[in-house]
């Protein structure tokens, strides 16, 4: 982890993680059932690098969209390179994407446009309710396929069973059938 820490967000930022720190504290004290345990963690690391914010029990990613990762910021010159974290927002959602994350995009604009905490919750509740589904998706394919494996496993075992009850069956009825060493061939 970068060692982010609340103190370091910037104003935008710093009001969405406010707002979903509070909406998971009162999903958590409300006790749904269908809602697990959550946290707000800052600088989760994942193969992909750190992302500001996650929510990893959900494996759920809030992207901010800031105005400097969209428009040039004053004072740099053209020919500078921008930093990572201004180009590579897409391919970085797309791949957290790829790697089963849920990733929620907060866009500037439609955050600012949120006139207080409620509706910036309920923005997030709505996004965030997506993220639950995908996981619980996520794990009932993930049960399906232990459980698949485990039918396989039980029907191979089976199988070698019933191959060595005919391999003993067979050398058996082989045995009945042999002559016995030292008996009188007149029968």
């Amino acid at each position: 982890s970068g060692g982010l820490r609340a103190e370091d967000l910037r104003g935008f930022e710093r009001s969405v993680h406010l707002a979903l720190e509070r909406l998971l504290g009162e999903w958590t004290t409300a006790g749904f059932a269908d809602v697990p345990p959550a946290t707000a963690a800052l600088a989760h690391p994942t193969v992909v690098g750190d992302v500001r914010f996650a929510v990893p029990e959900w494996r759920a990613v809030i992207e901010v969209g800031l105005p400097q990762d969209l428009f040039e910021v004053a004072g740099q010159s053209r020919d500078a390179q921008p930093p990572p974290w201004q180009r590579l927002p897409a391919l970085r959602m797309r791949l957290l994407r790829r790697l089963g994350w849920h990733v929620v995009e907060v866009p500037f604009q439609e955050w600012r446009s949120l006139t207080d905490g409620l509706q910036q919750r309920q923005f997030l509740r709505g996004h965030l309710r997506e993220a639950l589904h995908a996981l619980r998706e996520r794990e009932r394919a993930e049960e399906a396929v232990r459980e698949r494996t485990e039918r396989e496993r039980n029907d191979k075992a089976l199988c070698r069973d019933d191959r060595r009850e005919a391999t003993g069956a067979s050398a058996a009825a082989a045995a009945a059938r042999a002559p016995v060493a030292g008996a009188d061939a007149r029968v």
